[in-house]
């Protein structure tokens, strides 16, 4: 019965690994024209070679910055790191011959321009790995709004009232 009792403590005490895969989106509410960062964070990773996934979302809403692209994976040099547009939203792989030891890391981060309004789900899908992963929190949303018209127009009147203003100093030093 000690024996029993010893290892159920000892099962229960020593650390598990998870292989947690989180999302985060820089910021749930924007306008039309500003720039949305999201963030695919690792923690309690095992080492491996290999992995890929799919971030799924709006392609209507936001356009992908290839340029972008960054994260502790992409800064490896890595045998292959492949991040592509796609129709449902962006993908990425990793593979490399060593293996990749950090336990917590930031897998990959990229930015997105809010192109029109909506709102959109953001969902890590698709997850190609050799161990299991924890996809406990796996969606993020962001709210794209459009720029108030009230603004725009005032915007438009000023812009109008300083070159009216021009035409007319311009008219007084010509004649």
């Amino acid at each position: 019965m000690k024996k029993l009792l010893l290892i159920l403590a000892l099962c229960f005490s020593l650390p598990s690994q998870a292989n947690l895969l989180t999302l985060d989106v820089s910021s749930p509410e924007l306008n039309i024209g500003e720039a949305l960062s999201v963030t695919v964070s690792a923690t309690n990773f095992d080492p491996f070679s290999t992995l890929g996934f799919e971030i799924e979302f709006d392609t209507d809403l936001f356009a992908f910055a290839p340029n972008s692209v960054g994260g502790d994976l992409a800064n490896t040099g890595a045998f292959i790191f492949e991040v592509s547009a796609q129709t449902y939203g962006v993908a990425m792989s990793f593979i490399d011959f060593e293996d990749f030891t950090q336990p917590n890391f930031s897998a990959f981060t990229f930015n997105l321009t809010a192109i029109a309004s909506g709102s959109t789900d953001f969902t890590l899908a698709n997850i190609q790995s050799f161990m299991p992963i924890d996809s406990a929190a796996l969606n993020a949303s962001a709210q794209v709004n459009s720029v108030p018209a009230a603004g725009t127009f005032s915007i438009f009147l000023f812009t109008a009232f300083c070159l009216a203003l021009r035409h007319r100093t311009r008219a007084r030093l010509t004649s």
